[in-house]
């Protein structure tokens, strides 16, 4: 008897219900997973994306922070004009770097601390030479210090320059500002946090495109576990459907095997009912005669030329290894090229020039009868 695909699967009591529960299982683990995953992974992403974004605006604000004093310096050397000069609010420029300090910390590399310790140096630098322009600006205008800033109290001038009159003490304080060492640490503050500003900024769009991806990655696999629920349901419902009919077509047999009149009649309607359920094509039905230790074929077929084809067998034949193992209540499948391999003293009926891959034999009992 060659394989054939079963009709139906659902042979064992319990196989729909660990099926089912085994899908469902997965299912649940696999939320699980993904959410607990999507979580940790989308919040920590979210948190460092956030800190680009901060670092970035942080160098920016210090890049700002040059061009206001640039445009500060402009008025004053050009057209004497000290105001914007003294509004200009110099006195957070450390705070804003130590905290743009803190927030690239774990995100640059460490080779850029270079980078860190010149903006440091030239903010150090334009800081002082603003106080110290507005300390010989107040000398030579005869402004109160009152009304600048404290820190220009602190500061004192050269020996030289207090010696100096008013006009050239402003004009002391115009080359100060329009130095090259100011104009050096004006351009090297304003490259060095703008670039930085961009960078940072660069690997937050980065990092935002990979939490987009995740997101993705994570509306998948949320759609894999519905296909899995669904899957298993069509599942259930379909082993359902086996089961049922299974157990009509049992159903169906008792009611038939009830009201037949003969033997053969009867061992028809097992064969159809196995053809249905398992499908075969070749099988045969044999009779245990005790009295004559021998078995009775009642009936067989074959497949011959695409046709099922009734066979003709002898009435009686004795006992063999096979039908003692069956009448002793053994269920048997073998395999032909597996470690099952049937044994040597089987009787071939039918086309025997088609060899079959698969052979089952199973009683056939009435009652506790065999």
């Amino acid at each position: 008897m060659t394989e054939k695909r079963k009709t139906y699967v659902d042979f064992l009591p319990h196989a729909r219900k660990r099926l089912a529960a085994g899908l469902h299982i997965a299912a649940v683990v696999l939320l699980v997973v993904i959410g607990v995953t999507a979580w940790l992974t989308l919040t920590r992403e979210i948190r460092k994306a956030n800190a680009y974004f901060q670092a970035s605006h942080q160098a920016h604000a210090l890049t700002r922070y040059t061009l206001m004093f640039q445009h500060a310096i402009e008025p004053f050397t050009r057209l004497g004009n000290w105001m914007p000069l003294m509004a200009l609010q110099t006195t957070n420029w450390a705070d804003e770097f130590q905290r743009l300090e803190r927030a690239t910390q774990p995100l640059v590399p460490k080779n850029d601390s270079s980078r860190f310790r010149d903006i440091r140096r030239n903010l150090r630098k334009l800081h002082d030479a603003r106080l110290y322009a507005l300390r010989l600006l107040s000398e030579g205008t005869s402004l109160p210090l009152e009304q600048l800033p404290k820190e220009v109290a602190e500061v004192t001038l050269s020996k030289e320059e207090q010696e100096l009159s008013a006009p050239l003490k402003v004009r002391r304080a115009i080359e100060l500002l329009e130095s090259p060492t100011v104009e050096q640490a004006l351009l090297s503050v304003r490259n060095d946090t703008w670039n930085l500003s961009e960078t940072l900024h660069l690997y937050g769009i980065q990092l935002a495109n990979r939490i987009e991806n995740q997101l993705l990655g994570i509306f998948l696999g949320l759609g894999l576990l519905v296909l899995i629920l669904i899957g298993s349901l069509r599942v259930d419902l379909w082993l359902r459907r086996g089961e049922i009919a299974l157990s009509q077509a049992f159903v169906e047999l008792g009611e038939k095997l009830s009201s037949v009149g003969s033997t053969h009649e009867a061992c028809r309607l097992i064969v159809e009912a196995a053809d249905r359920f398992i499908g075969w094509d070749s099988a045969s039905v044999a009779l245990w005669d005790p009295q004559t230790s021998s078995f009775q074929t009642v009936l067989a077929f074959d497949e011959i030329e695409g046709k099922r084809t009734p066979i003709t067998l002898d009435r009686q034949y004795p006992a063999n290894s096979i039908s003692r193992r069956v009448l002793a209540g053994e269920s048997l499948l073998f395999l032909r090229g597996t470690k099952r391999e049937p044994p040597d003293d089987l009787r071939p009926f039918g086309d025997e020039s088609q060899v079959s891959k698969s052979l089952m034999y199973v009683p056939i009992r009435l009652g506790e009868r065999t």
